[in-house]
């Protein structure tokens, strides 16, 4: 437990001793601190960009199954005006039911490519965001360094 400690304070100290002497070098070469900001914003602008992908697919594939849904949705209630006109009320009954089942569907799939279409929408402006700082820090980075 105690040799445990030890290393624990033994390695907090070369870490203390290795941030300073970093420190130290960005203080003297600021383009390096510059640069890792920059790298890191931009390695972050990527996962957030892969993230966008995804929901953005997500998106989609909402939007694709209720488009698919509002055409079931317009078919049976063609079919269901058909089975009616003709007095097939068995059928008519029957249609309804898949009718009534398409149309919750469809309220369910309308609430599902809403809540896309905003979290699409929220990701599109944190990337444009993140896009402007980035640049924001590297005319900042030019202007310093010039």
């Amino acid at each position: 437990m105690a040799s445990s400690n030890f290393l624990g304070r033994l390695s907090n100290l070369f870490t203390g001793f290795l941030s300073l002497f970093v420190s130290g070098i960005e203080k003297n070469n600021p383009e390096i601190a510059y640069e890792n900001s920059i790298n890191s914003m931009k390695a972050n602008y990527d996962r957030l960009k892969k993230a966008a992908g995804a929901i953005i697919r997500q998106r989609d594939d909402v939007t694709t199954r209720l488009h698919n849904a509002k055409q079931k949705q317009a078919q049976l209630e063609a079919n269901l005006q058909q089975a009616m006109d003709t007095n097939q009320d068995d059928l008519a009954v029957s249609i309804l039911q898949m009718k009534n089942d398409n149309d919750q569907a469809v309220t369910e799939l309308t609430a599902e490519a809403e809540t896309a279409m905003a979290e699409a929408e929220k990701i599109k402006d944190a990337l444009l965001e993140m896009k402007s700082e980035i640049k924001r820090v590297e005319d900042e980075r030019d202007r310093n360094l010039a």
